[in-house]
């Protein structure tokens, strides 16, 4: 009987090619905070990747993450399966809360870039782009991301789909730092957070049991 309830999260944690990608993810960022410091991360991205075409690119695609995006997820999983829609939706609510806890009553004096070493330190800034001050840990649109992906990767088989979500999550995560909303700290934790999300989801996804698998498009 355990063995059926948690099937699903050991397919994730153990084959899903997304939680493989993670694990690199997370090697990586041991790597990093052990041979350097993650705080110049963000002055190096400015200084030899940031241009005026990528600005153009990084602004619309970071809120890509946004809270609507869940809300669009949602209806459009309605149509698919309404099972994945409610454990969309419940994702979401696990966002949520995770970064009002997190951003707003545990780590409330985290300063952005921009507010910890002004704005004039860095070599390329937005014209009148509104940049954050305050709330920077964790970063919840890489928080959004990694669980949006997560959870999509789960519902599909199809490893080439998995990577392709892993890689939304990670340039959502590196749109944050690019447009000096946060350090590289902030979405690396935010990541970690998603995926303890996800984990947490899928060992719950017995509880979706008695919601119809079919969607409105599908007849049975």
């Amino acid at each position: 009987m355990k063995v059926e309830r948690f099937s699903e999260l050991r397919q994730f944690v153990l084959h899903n090619t997304f939680s493989k990608c993670f694990a690199g993810y997370v090697l990586l960022g041991i790597a990093l905070f052990v041979f350097m410091n993650t705080t110049n991360i963000v002055f190096l991205v400015n200084n030899f990747v940031a241009s005026s075409h990528l600005d153009s690119i990084m602004k619309p695609y970071t809120d890509l993450a946004s809270g609507w995006i869940f809300v669009f997820l949602v209806v459009a999983l309605l149509f698919i399966s309404q099972r994945k829609a409610a454990m969309m939706a419940v994702c979401g609510i696990m966002v949520l809360l995770c970064i009002m806890i997190l951003k707003y009553m545990i780590f409330t004096d985290e300063l952005r870039p921009t507010m910890e070493f002004g704005l004039h330190s860095f070599s390329h800034t937005i014209p009148d782009y509104s940049y954050l001050k305050t709330h920077s840990f964790p970063s919840g649109h890489t928080l959004a991301a990694f669980a949006i992906a997560g959870v999509l990767s789960s519902f599909v088989t199809n490893k080439y789909a998995q990577i392709g979500f892993f890689f939304y999550a990670v340039l959502i995560a590196f749109s944050r730092i690019y447009l000096l909303h946060h350090f590289y700290r902030d979405v690396f934790w935010g990541a970690i957070v998603a995926y303890c999300v996800v984990v947490l989801l899928l060992a719950a996804s017995p509880m979706f049991a008695k919601i119809p698998e079919k969607g409105f498009l599908r007849k049975k």
